[in-house]
């Protein structure tokens, strides 16, 4: 009575307090042997299906259809019009909700509530498909909450449900779920979709998951390039479960992914379509998976390097890696590419390397002082007779740079990596992630040349101080190429001091110009940084011979500097309409970056006098 009375006055809080009653009357009912009739159920369903209409007094329908539900399931499972008017009641309102809703607690609430209702009430095999299905049909629904709020639910669903039941609506479940998590484009959804997927296969048999790869992820890879891509993604969720069980597929995935890096063709064109620039885009993503699987193979299997019947690909791979996607314009292809390069090389150390070169190398061309002998000479004469099956036994990376491309010597190929680490430095907008990559293998391969003895390493020092000083002119406001070089000094020094004696002098000008350098706001971590470079170069060398080296750069920075002045000073009175040409050029730049900031700043003064009517009328509706 009260509740009809509250409900037809909009009096809120007695009908909250009245369903409160109720629901803990329900809650104990089962204790205190005390139950209501069919009538009074009846009665209160009506008032609940009623309320459930009005957003307002919805949450408060929730307690007590909540406390129903878990508290007298016995006695609804035995009476039909009871039983009758719960599914009707979950079917028609509280079903549509857990998508419809705008709110997040009242999805919430409905999630439970149809969870209480699956898990706690018979449904015959009919019944509880067409819950599914109906659930996977809104996976495509048009809001993203929706889609949100489905994806919570069957992630419930998945952890709650039998492992006999999930066996068999593995694939049923899997098949939809998969291909809507590749057309989905919310980031929050697309993480709810891979969580789900992972979860799915996590928790049936192994035989029903090896079922679901062969006979619909495995057919892909001969499919559009679509379903390759998607093929792809969910090659990484399988490698993540199966870790080296995963090694049985192995061969097939390698091919496949071998056949589609041959198939790489970079688009030169300068051609402005959309067309074009949208079918780029997707196949550097398509380059971005294939080589993102093999990263996760390298992560999860890393004893399928190992195993020699992999072998003749794993070069292969690497080959189209290196020559391939090192230097690919995507930036994400170039740090996935790196990524895989510095997961090979945590396998062995530098020095390793090194001792397995020198079994198949004469020490000639391992202690080499000459440059020309090891880039002209030929690797198939220098190197020792030993069969391939001692190499097949080697760590993949010797193997690699040994004997698989004959025409190029091991070292000059390191020293072609180095050079594509240094390449991988030089463009803009560069994330710190992938800078210290980059750094980590470019520290790795400089190691390895730095043992060997060998005059290779020469030209790297020289690339990295070039690079130095192309982002010092070119680009002064950035500091990541720097610092990034910077850091690769003070690695190389912490562990080979001993080697670097004759690079001090291209190693201490780099230091000597960031740390003389005038401080500026963007510059002074810069500074700091080439400061602690200097400080670990006292520490781990000859100090008397850092200092001398040092001061004799700072003296010739000074004279040169001094030399300049001192031409611009003569220039200025010999041939003053040159100084003057220069200044006017200057003044004309200056003039029009002045204009061109006055221009942007009446741009944006028009678009905020345009934006205020529109927050005027907001804020009025607001107050309305």
């Amino acid at each position: 009575m009260y509740s009809s009375v509250a409900g037809t006055n909009d009096l809120n809080d007695l009908l909250t307090l009245c369903y409160k009653i109720l629901g803990t009357f329900v809650q104990r009912s089962i204790n205190d042997n005390v139950s209501l009739t069919s009538e009074e159920y009846q009665c209160l369903f009506t008032y609940i299906e009623s309320d459930l209409l009005n957003v307002h007094r919805q949450s408060s329908a929730f307690l007590l259809l909540r406390s129903i539900m878990r508290h007298s399931v016995t006695i609804i499972s035995n009476d039909k019009s009871l039983r009758t008017q719960l599914d009707n009641l979950l079917r028609s309102r509280i079903i549509f909700m857990i998508i419809q809703s705008p709110y997040d607690h009242i999805r919430t609430a409905c999630r439970d509530l149809f969870h209480i209702y699956l898990f706690s009430y018979e449904h015959t095999k009919t019944k509880l498909k067409s819950y599914f299905d109906f659930f996977l049909l809104q996976l495509d629904y048009e809001d993203y909450n929706g889609r949100l709020s489905v994806l919570i639910f069957l992630n419930n669903l998945f952890n709650d449900l039998t492992k006999q039941r999930l066996n068999d609506y593995a694939a049923y479940f899997f098949l939809p779920l998969s291909c809507h998590y590749y057309n989905e484009t919310n980031n929050e959804c697309k993480k709810y979709f891979q969580l789900n997927l992972r979860l799915l296969l996590e928790k049936i048999d192994e035989q029903h998951r090896n079922d679901i790869f062969k006979n619909i992820v495995f057919i892909w890879i001969n499919d559009k390039i679509e379903h390759r891509c998607l093929a792809l993604q969910l090659f990484i969720l399988f490698i993540e479960i199966e870790h080296e069980q995963f090694d049985q597929y192995l061969s097939d995935v390698f091919n496949f992914i071998e056949r589609e890096l041959n198939n790489i063709k970079h688009n030169d064109d300068n051609d402005n379509d959309n067309d074009n620039d949208e079918q780029q885009k997707f196949n550097d993503q398509y380059i971005y998976h294939l080589i993102n699987v093999l990263v996760y193979v390298i992560k999860y299997c890393p004893n399928s390097l190992e195993i020699l019947q992999l072998r003749s690909v794993w070069l292969k791979l690497l080959k189209l890696i290196d020559e391939k996607c090192l230097l690919h314009p995507h930036i994400w292809v170039r740090f996935l590419s790196a990524q895989f390069f510095g997961l090979l090389f945590e396998r062995n150390k530098p020095e390793d390397i090194v001792q397995h070169m020198k079994k198949y190398l004469p020490k000639e061309d391992i202690s080499s002082n000459s440059t020309t002998t090891i880039e002209n000479g030929s690797s198939c004469k220098r190197l020792k007779k030993s069969t391939q099956s001692n190499l097949d036994h080697e760590p993949l990376f010797i193997h690699y740079i040994i004997i698989f491309d004959s025409s190029i010597s091991p070292l000059i190929k390191i020293q072609r990596l180095c050079c594509c680490s240094c390449s991988q430095l030089k463009p803009s907008d560069l994330t710190e992630e992938f800078c210290l990559q980059v750094i980590k293998n470019l520290i790795y391969l400089s190691k390895i040349l730095i043992l060997s003895n060998s005059n290779c390493f020469d030209l790297v020092v020289k690339r990295c101080c070039r690079l130095t000083t192309y982002e010092s002119t070119k680009y002064p406001n950035e500091i990541t190429r720097r610092s990034s070089i910077l850091k690769w000094m003070a690695a190389l020094v912490l562990d080979l001091s001993s080697y670097l004696t004759s690079y001090l002098k291209p190693f201490l000008t780099v230091i000597e110009r960031e740390i003389e350098r005038d401080e500026t706001t963007i510059n002074l971590p810069l500074k700091t940084l080439a400061q602690d470079v200097f400080d670990v170069f006292k520490r781990h060398c000859d100090i008397h011979s850092i200092t001398s080296i040092y001061a004799d750069i700072a003296k010739q920075r000074r004279t040169k500097r001094l030399e300049r002045k001192q031409k611009l000073a003569v220039l200025a009175i010999n041939q003053p309409e040159i100084i003057y040409r220069k200044k006017r050029l200057k003044q004309t730049k200056r003039l029009g970056l002045g204009k061109k900031r006055r221009m942007k700043a009446i741009e944006n003064a028009k678009k905020n006098r345009r934006k205020k009517p529109i927050n005027k009328i907001s804020e009025d509706m607001d107050d309305f």
